[in-house]
């Protein structure tokens, strides 16, 4: 069988959409990815995850600053919370293992507006603040910044992007 190595277009993190299609025009329909709590993050948002399996191990930590099994940027309300079903609770050893589907997927202002990117094709910034009034100038540009770092987006004159 043998390793292949697959080189995707990215600065910063993978776009594990763009991954998922490429290994589905290969028949890999199901991978294992495991990971800290920004990887977990951008699968979830990036939905391309249906199901998971979390260990939990028997102790407790805490503080302002500890570490949460989900990073990123969170959800902007309980009704766009990751849900989970058909779950089961395994103790195996001293852990925990936690095995659900994913039920609802959010809507993040990130996923929205990379649909909106992807519907429009060519934008400009101007129409990007129009299309969402209610987010942060500077949020929406760091996101097109981040989309051209990772190659996705590429800028036709100042201001003006097209999708790669």
């Amino acid at each position: 069988f043998g390793v292949e190595t697959i080189v995707l277009p990215c600065k910063d993190k993978v776009n594990l959409n763009l991954l998922m299609k490429i290994l589905s025009e290969k028949k890999i329909d199901s991978i294992l990815i495991e990971g800290g709590s920004e990887i977990h993050y951008s699968v979830l948002e990036s939905k391309i995850a249906n199901h998971i399996y979390c260990y939990i191990a028997p102790k407790l930590f805490g503080g302002r600053n500890a570490k949460s099994p989900i990073g990123g940027q969170g959800i902007d309300s309980p009704e766009n919370c990751f849900e989970l079903t058909n779950t089961s609770i395994n103790q195996i050893g001293s852990d925990f293992l936690i095995e659900a589907d994913i039920k609802k997927k959010p809507t993040t202002i990130i996923s929205k507006v990379q649909a909106y990117i992807l519907k429009e094709k060519v934008f400009t910034l101007t129409q990007l603040r129009e299309a969402f009034p209610k987010t942060n100038f500077a949020t929406l540009r760091a996101y097109v910044n981040d989309m051209k770092h990772e190659n996705l987006l590429v800028e036709l004159e100042r201001g003006k992007y097209s999708i790669r």
